[in-house]
């Protein structure tokens, strides 16, 4: 048995020992078979005499010795490795709640519920809920660190400088995520390119009632609550400037659970949520998100999380 220890620990560690030491080892690079079959032949070998019997003791001494100093270095190279070793960078999001129009009293559950959904996955959070925090963190250098970007509620006309606009636009199409939450479309009217990235604008909420969400995607992350209980209390939004050409939605409304004849659109096309490609950047936006009880309601946790998850690239359809 303390041969067959001997042999397979050597054989683990040889391929882990810096070469000088393989060339002076060189037993431990041989296969298991022959190295155990070298220590029984040392352990078998008859001592004739007192000098014979010292070169035996010797002999096992060097290779006892000679293992030993496998495995102290290669604890020295594990050590080593697990000290350089960089851990994985933690994802940074930036939550913006500022409001120039209608103010939200869910604001505040919002972002809350957003932190905590944060801290659940190990990401960082920054929040700009001011004038100041806005303008320095939509900059060139202010965008570097973060992963995604997410308008939860916000509403009119936001602070962003004109070149900052361009360099916001130029960090999503460049791979970044943007997520956009109820009144998100109902911002930045006078900047058309933020109106085609978030996919169109609030054209007022003719329902303020329980609806039937039809789950048009059901393998998209974050789904999996609304298709098991789909009823859901809420202002329901309508958009203009909005079509299924240049995007995919995920969730819209079942039109037997509403009067349509309250709606404006044509089509009857009631769409809730959606996500698209802008450049290489991924854009989601769901227009749940009004009232309080929703922010508090754990599938619509999860319908965000799976479309903040999906927005960073961290999840794909199912």
């Amino acid at each position: 048995m303390l041969t067959d220890a001997l042999c397979h620990l050597g054989a683990r560690l040889s391929h882990l020992l810096p070469l000088r030491l393989l060339k002076r080892q060189a037993f431990l690079a041989a296969p298991v078979h022959q190295m155990r079959e070298k220590i029984r032949l040392r352990f078998q070998r008859p001592a004739r005499d007192a000098s014979s019997m010292v070169q035996f003791t010797n002999s096992t001494r060097r290779t006892l010795l000679a293992l030993a100093g496998g495995v102290a270095a290669a604890l020295v190279l594990a050590s080593r490795s697990a000290a350089s070793a960089k851990p994985s960078k933690p994802k940074r999001i930036l939550v913006v709640t500022l409001t120039k129009g209608f103010h939200h009293d869910s604001i505040r559950v919002a972002q809350n519920t957003l932190r905590q959904l944060a801290e659940k996955q190990d990401w960082e959070m920054d929040l700009a809920d001011t004038d100041s925090e806005l303008s320095e963190r939509i900059t060139p250098e202010g965008l570097k660190p973060i992963d995604l970007i997410i308008f939860a509620n916000t509403t009119g006309e936001l602070p962003i400088a004109d070149q900052n606009k361009k360099i916001f636009m130029e960090w999503v199409r460049a791979g970044h995520g943007f997520v956009g939450m109820h009144a998100a479309t109902d911002t930045l009217y006078q900047w058309d390119a933020y109106g085609k990235m978030i996919g169109g604008y609030f054209d007022s909420h003719p329902w303020f009632q329980k609806v039937r969400l039809r789950i048009e995607d059901p393998n998209f992350p974050g789904m999996r609550p609304f298709a098991e209980d789909p009823e859901i209390e809420d202002e329901i939004y309508q958009f203009r400037n909005w079509s299924r050409n240049d995007k995919h939605v995920i969730l819209s409304i079942d039109n037997t659970s509403i009067d349509t004849s309250k709606g404006k659109r044509e089509d009857r096309d009631y769409a809730v949520a959606w996500a698209r490609m802008e450049g290489d950047g991924r854009v989601f936006y769901t227009s749940l998100g009004h009232r309080q009880q929703v922010w508090n309601d754990p599938r619509f946790q999860e319908h965000i999380l799976g479309g903040i998850r999906w927005a960073m690239g961290l999840a794909t359809r199912g």
